[in-house]
């Protein structure tokens, strides 16, 4: 039962992600051509605001997650996991309401001396990042109960409210700026009312998902001892993790024009979305993972351990290679400008091999928390922004947005092995080199030779339709030898694959 329930929650978050997916690739562009690449650069400026502002998330969403988990299988402290839920929402909360005043207040200088905008007034930027105040206010709880969800592993249900939630809101948005205003004012507007509407639906569901009980919730903050260490670990480490993923763009936004910052975030936004193929099977495992730490089951957290690194392998090296191969001829057909896609495709091949890394630490960093031990992520990370800093001041003024892209590679693939190393060192010793060979090392030799070869073959001169059609039967083709190569995932499809033909035989 527990093993179909994981099997649902992997394969509902990777629905939800194919479909977030498809509506960045539907409607970006379409921002773009209303809006234009500088008010895309205010877009891109206000996810790089949401990302930064989870620095005061103070690790409240892991530890909501990883005790609801924990809770889930204690039944005899249903009362205390709602009292700890309401402790905790009610400091989300108040910090949801700071951040909204804080924005508002800032709203000026940031218009006057951050932001560097050439056709948008002043008065217009100022406008919008006030909006942008209200905006992540209402946006500002929903990882929290995203948290919550994923602990007591409803994520069927999460994933079908973050469907509906964000077709309305990237659908509502694009009919907006196209039948009622074409401005950045009247997007942000749209973005409080769904946002808003997605908090509450998230609330209402989270407080009927949770086990009931005689008694009301309420705060009781004797409950925060027993988990303020990895709560102040999570939220140290969620500092440093933000800090370093999101240095590039604060520092860009201030060095570039916000066209080329524009272009920058459109590249970081495809490039990123390989993290987004690693997070469905990560999130589903981890309260899993959790449990079997929490009975001590070693060889059953070896054998899910491994099966969701090479998952992830499978799931996120044979999309990254094809976007690093083929960059040019994506942006182009995805935009449908030859001056985007000359802007963009050098910074998508080189933030995506970055991501490639950084994409292949989550099972490790997902292992490292079921454990409860964060020290290791939050060393790397502090070393980690000791060493890019001066690298993007040298190399962004050296080679522009570009010095952003090299900045990622050397960075994690310098830090990886190290990392890797480490955590195994501790955790699961004896394992590392399985890690390196077949987690990871088969599946990307095996998707590298198909993809080389159309590399070599593909003509430039070939039909748009053409050149779709070629990297989309690779990339199957790609993904095809590697699963094969991961020796975990190519069992699950031999026994998947018998399963199917004697289900057929007695059927027939």
């Amino acid at each position: 039962m527990r093993i179909d329930r994981l099997r649902l929650n992997i394969v509902s978050n990777f629905v939800a992600t194919a479909w977030s997916a498809l509506l960045n690739l539907a409607f970006v562009p379409v921002y773009v051509q209303f809006l234009g690449i500088e008010a895309y650069g205010l877009i891109g400026l206000y996810a790089t605001l949401q990302a930064a502002l989870a620095l005061l998330d103070l690790g409240f969403t892991p530890t909501i997650s990883r005790e609801m988990a924990r809770y889930s299988i204690l039944q005899e402290k249903v009362q205390e996991a709602r009292d700890l839920a309401r402790t905790l929402e009610v400091i989300y909360w108040t910090i949801a309401i700071l951040i909204g005043i804080g924005i508002v207040g800032l709203s000026s200088p940031i218009a006057e001396y951050w932001v560097q905008s050439k056709s948008l007034s002043t008065v217009t930027v100022q406008q919008v990042i006030v909006i942008m105040g209200f905006v992540a206010a209402c946006q500002w709880p929903v990882t929290f109960y995203t948290g919550g969800l994923q602990g007591l592993q409803d994520q069927v249900l999460l994933n079908s409210v973050n469907i509906i939630m964000s077709t309305f809101r990237f659908g509502g948005a694009a009919l907006v700026i196209w039948l009622v205003s074409p401005s950045i004012i009247a997007f942000f507007t749209w973005q409080i009312l769904s946002s808003g509407m997605q908090t509450a639906l998230l609330v209402f569901l989270f407080w009927q998902r949770l086990p009931s009980s005689q008694q009301r919730p309420c705060i009781r903050l004797h409950l925060l001892r027993s988990v303020w260490r990895f709560a102040a670990g999570m939220g140290v480490l969620s500092v440093v993790s933000l800090l370093l993923m999101q240095t590039d763009k604060l520092l860009l936004s201030r060095m570039l024009p916000l066209d080329q910052f524009g272009y920058y975030i459109l590249a970081n936004m495809l490039a990123q979305s390989l993290l987004m193929l690693s997070g469905p099977v990560t999130n589903a495992v981890f309260p899993r993972l959790t449990q079997l730490v929490a009975q001590g089951d070693r060889n059953a957290v070896i054998g899910l351990y491994h099966r969701t690194c090479q998952f992830v392998s499978v799931g996120v090296l044979p999309v990254g290679l094809v976007l690093a191969f083929f960059s040019p001829e994506i942006m182009l057909l995805w935009t449908h400008s030859a001056v985007t896609a000359q802007q963009t495709h050098l910074l998508v091949s080189l933030l995506t091999v970055g991501f490639m890394f950084l994409a292949m630490q989550a099972s490790p960093f997902m292992l490292a928390l079921a454990n409860g031990w964060t020290k290791l992520n939050l060393y790397v990370g502090i070393v980690s922004i000791v060493v890019t800093l001066p690298l993007l001041f040298v190399l962004v003024n050296l080679y522009g947005p570009v010095g952003g892209g090299i900045t990622w590679i050397v960075l994690n693939g310098a830090l990886t092995p190290i990392y890797i190393h480490l955590l195994y060192r501790r955790l699961l010793p004896g394992e590392e080199w399985r890690w390196y060979i077949q987690d990871v090392g088969l599946p990307l030799i095996a998707a590298l030779i198909p993809l080389t070869l159309l590399r070599w073959a593909l003509v430039p001169t070939l039909s748009p339709i053409i050149v779709a059609v070629s990297i989309l039967i690779t990339w199957f083709v790609s993904l095809f030898s590697a699963a094969l190569a991961a020796p975990d995932v190519r069992s699950v499809m031999i026994r998947q694959t018998w399963q199917s033909i004697s289900t057929w035989r007695v059927a027939k």
